[in-house]
């Protein structure tokens, strides 16, 4: 049994702080789709919140599918198929229905002018399913979709080596060949993997553009989510986290300090401040393709950065880091409703934008973060959230 690494732990947390303040970027002039939005700001904000919300989009939902492909096999292998999936539809299924049918309808009424009461509004629109809402549950919902494939690829595995047993000299070949992969991945099979996800990921944004969605779920971003979490299953089994060198973290961080500022120098070249529009999003054009093989090379540094920087300065414990950990997941589910409620409570104070940001995305993390802790010592909600 491998040990427990904290600093994944720590890692989570900071991730979930982090979309909290994407989500109050969108709020504040950012580029994107979010429940309330101020109007009037102008000058520069909109312009830092959407390189910052890019910059965000570009790798921490898919460092979210990697931690959670890391941990999905040691899962699986300690309850078994039966019993992980009952987990993963109680741990990931009733969360999101509670969002569904619960929270994501207040988030809309409470966001929007409404001239008829809650009663009223979710009977003409929740219970008639003219509105449905995931919100940010559309990642349980998908990780939920990744944890059924990956019973049914254990499933398939387990039949297939039943039904043929290897010989000897096979199982020898078969170890040989799971020793020489426990190296992590060099830079060279990492730039192919970047490359790989952009033609993918431009490819499948001719036909789902972004802000596009299925189910809740945007597809044109789902080629790097996949293969991040297709990626922590390999590091667990292979043990990369304590295979990826300082040196290694750092090139690669560097490499994408630097391809972070290629797409907005670009997008000003196209003419974009000009008032062009951005075509980012998908189609056949330029600005998609450059897009699409952005995210990838900034993902591979900031991600491997970040683990890196966790395991070296942050892989300890303590009760209060270990309270937050837990406490994640929570705010994960009911960030929304605290964030739109502060958001608004703070829509007349004359501050500039980015200092309203800063402050609003503060007072919701802590207080996403204490409601959270509140509601994990009811005994029902503790086993789901």
């Amino acid at each position: 049994m491998k040990k427990r690494y904290y600093y994944l732990d720590h890692l989570r947390v900071c991730l979930t702080m982090l979309l909290v303040f994407h989500h109050a970027a969108i709020t504040y002039g950012a580029s994107g789709s979010w429940y309330y939005v101020e109007l009037g700001v102008t000058g520069i904000a909109p312009i830092v919140l959407t390189l910052f919300t890019a910059v965000n989009q570009a790798f921490f939902l898919g460092l979210f599918f990697f931690l959670a492909g890391y941990f999905t096999p040691s899962s699986y292998e300690r309850k078994g198929p039966a019993r992980f999936l009952l987990d993963r539809f109680v741990r990931l299924g009733i969360p999101t229905l509670v969002y569904v049918f619960g929270i994501g309808p207040a988030v809309i009424y409470m966001a929007n002018e409404q001239n008829e009461t809650f009663g009223q509004f979710y009977m003409h629109n929740i219970a008639t399913f003219k509105v449905i809402t995931w919100g940010p549950l559309w990642f349980a919902e998908a990780l939920l979709y990744f944890s059924i494939v990956y019973c049914g690829y254990r499933f398939i595995q387990k039949w297939l080596g039943q039904r043929k047993k290897p010989s000897l000299v096979q199982q020898e070949t078969a170890a040989s060949s799971a020793e020489s992969i426990t190296k992590f991945p060099s830079s060279r099979f990492l730039i192919a993997i970047a490359l790989l996800i952009g033609m993918i990921a431009f490819m499948i944004r001719l036909l789902f553009p972004v802000g596009e969605s299925i189910l809740g779920m945007q597809f044109g971003y789902f080629a790097s989510y996949i293969v991040m979490f297709i990626g922590g299953i390999h590091a667990y089994r292979n043990g990369w986290l304590e295979r990826i060198t300082t040196s290694q973290a750092k090139r690669w961080a560097s490499i994408s300090g630097i391809v972070i500022w290629i797409l907005p120098i670009f997008l000003v070249t196209q003419g974009v401040l000009s008032g062009k529009p951005m075509q980012v999003n998908g189609g056949m054009n330029l600005q998609s393709l450059v897009y699409a093989f952005w995210e990838p090379f900034v993902a591979v540094g900031l991600c491997l950065g970040l683990l890196v920087l966790f395991r070296e300065k942050w892989n300890r414990s303590g009760a209060f880091f270990q309270e937050l950990g837990s406490a994640a997941f929570g705010v994960y589910v009911i960030h929304a409703f605290i964030l739109v409620a502060v958001s608004k409570g703070a829509s007349t104070l004359p501050l500039p934008a980015l200092v309203k940001w800063m402050a609003v995305g503060t007072a919701s993390v802590m207080i996403s973060f204490a409601v959270s802790y509140v509601l994990r010592k009811i005994p029902a909600v503790n086993k789901v959230l």
